[in-house]
C-alpha cells in the first residue's frame, strides 16, 4: 500500500516537474521551485524501490542532488549534456548555491510530510 502512495507522488511530481520544463521559461517557478520539487521526487522514486527509514532515504536524494550539483561546478557533466538535451534539461548545466538551498527545502519539506502523515517508521530492532 505504501509503495502506491510513493508511486502515486512520484508520478504526480514528475507531471509537475516535466510542465515546468516545457512551460516555464525562467524565473522563480522555474530556477528555484523546480528544484525544490526534484529531491521530493527523487525521494519518491527511492521509495518505491527500496525499503527502509524516511531519512534514510530523504538524505539520499539529497546527496545525489547535492552530487549532481557539484558535477555542474567542476564541468564533469559538460561532455554528456552538450551531445543529450535531455539530460541538459534533467541534470542541469550551471552551479548555482541557491539550487543547494532549493535542494535542502526539499529535503525539509520531505520530513515535515512524512511527519504530518505519520510515515516515519521506527526500526524494528530498536523497541523500546
Amino acid at each position: 500500500m505504501k509503495r502506491n502512495v510513493y508511486g502515486v507522488a512520484f508520478l504526480c511530481l514528475l507531471f509537475i516537474e516535466v510542465g515546468i520544463a516545457m512551460f516555464a521559461s525562467h524565473g522563480i517557478i522555474r530556477g528555484f521551485i523546480g528544484d525544490v520539487l526534484v529531491i521530493p521526487l527523487l525521494y519518491c522514486f527511492l521509495q518505491i524501490l527500496f525499503k527502509g527509514p524516511v531519512i534514510r532515504w530523504a538524505l539520499v536524494a539529497l546527496i545525489i542532488g547535492f552530487i549532481v550539483e557539484y558535477l555542474q561546478l567542476v564541468n564533469i557533466l559538460l561532455p554528456w549534456i552538450s551531445t543529450h538535451p535531455v539530460l541538459k534539461i534533467v541534470l542541469g548545466s550551471v552551479f548555482d548555491v541557491y539550487d543547494l538551498l532549493a535542494y535542502s527545502i526539499g529535503f525539509v519539506w520531505i520530513l515535515i510530510m512524512e511527519f504530518r502523515f505519520g510515515r516515519f517508521h521506527r526500526d524494528p530492532r530498536n523497541k523500546p
